[in-house]
């Protein structure tokens, strides 16, 4: 949670009531942790469900902002009789008040994706327009893949999140197909570049202790689709799932500390390329940017740096 005074003070007690999901100040929980201070009262804060902040103090107010997590819509903050005292997501109180904020599952995520859609292609110059795409997400995915047995780190057996790549995931088919319907027409390195300005602009990046409070957190493609944010390892995993439903060949470029994409593209005479075992050329894309880059621009500080080539063999389907 981001500090925006001098304190935070976090939440005590998870309990249930009807469809709320409660954080009640009074009692005590081994999942939460308290950080008091005399000065600012209490805030209410739960990693699961959603976040407290003060956003501003002037003595004797004080004003909290709710942010419900993913999954979680801020319903209204209760007094300590259980009475509604607001359903805006900020509030001011008197600092020595006892009130809880309450949230509860929402059974979608609506996101719109605002994104620098190529219009025109000129050699190495590229026109845009800025797009706006939107997209309804069920919560059961999202929930589904953070509680499942992924691979979050690098580790002896998986040293890349390859595993992760799911051309075949749902969410990952929709945002091919509104790619494929625009691309419709292109030479194959112009269908490739708009994937690659789609996963630069459309998502966010954000790192990891940002989006999930952990130094390293592989996520999945739903999860960086859900969140419209993600670092690199995320976006290199979106954009080989993406670009894999629509028929390319992937693979991730690992380098010290930094990942990338990389694809099989025709059509391309210049730009970062990489040879597999076999003799595959891939050219290099980089995700990890809220700007435009084209399909073979590096960083000059990896341009020549030692990486590793991991290609993604699509699983076969049995029937």
């Amino acid at each position: 949670m981001t500090m925006k005074l001098a304190a935070i003070l976090a939440a005590i007690l998870v309990i249930g009531i009807g469809a709320y999901v409660v954080f009640d100040n009074n009692n005590g929980d081994n999942n939460s942790t308290i950080v008091a201070d005399p000065d600012f009262g209490t805030v209410i804060v739960d990693d699961d469900y959603g976040t407290v902040e003060i956003v501003s103090y002037d003595p004797p107010n004080v004003t909290y902002q709710a942010t419900a997590n993913v999954g979680f819509v801020f319903v209204s903050w209760q007094d300590g009789t259980g009475t509604v005292i607001g359903t805006d997501t900020t509030i001011t109180v008197d600092s020595s008040a006892v009130i809880t904020a309450c949230f509860e599952p929402c059974s979608s995520r609506t996101v719109t994706y605002s994104w620098s859609c190529p219009v025109s292609f000129s050699g190495n110059t590229v026109v845009t327009e800025t797009v706006s795409e939107t997209v309804t997400y069920d919560n059961a995915d999202y929930i589904t893949a953070e509680s499942s047995d992924a691979v979050r780190q690098a580790t002896v057996d998986d040293p890349t999140p390859v595993s992760l790549i799911d051309p075949d995931d749902l969410n990952v088919s929709t945002i091919a197909a509104y790619l494929t319907s625009i691309t419709s027409g292109m030479t194959d390195l112009q269908k490739v570049t708009v994937i690659l300005y789609w996963v630069q602009t459309a998502i966010v990046y954000e790192t990891d202790l940002g989006l999930y409070g952990q130094t390293e957190y592989w996520a999945t493609p739903i999860e960086c689709l859900f969140n419209a944010h993600g670092d690199c390892e995320d976006t290199a995993v979106l954009f080989c799932s993406i670009a894999s439903a629509m028929g390319y060949q992937v693979a991730l470029v690992g380098f010290s500390d930094h990942m990338g994409a990389a694809i099989v593209v025709d059509g391309i005479s210049d730009g970062q390329t990489y040879t597999s075992t076999d003799g595959t050329i891939y050219t290099y894309c980089e995700t990890a940017t809220d700007q435009a880059w084209l399909p073979g621009n590096i960083s000059a500080s990896y341009a020549n740096a030692s990486y590793s080539l991991t290609e993604y063999t699509p699983q076969e389907v049995s029937g």
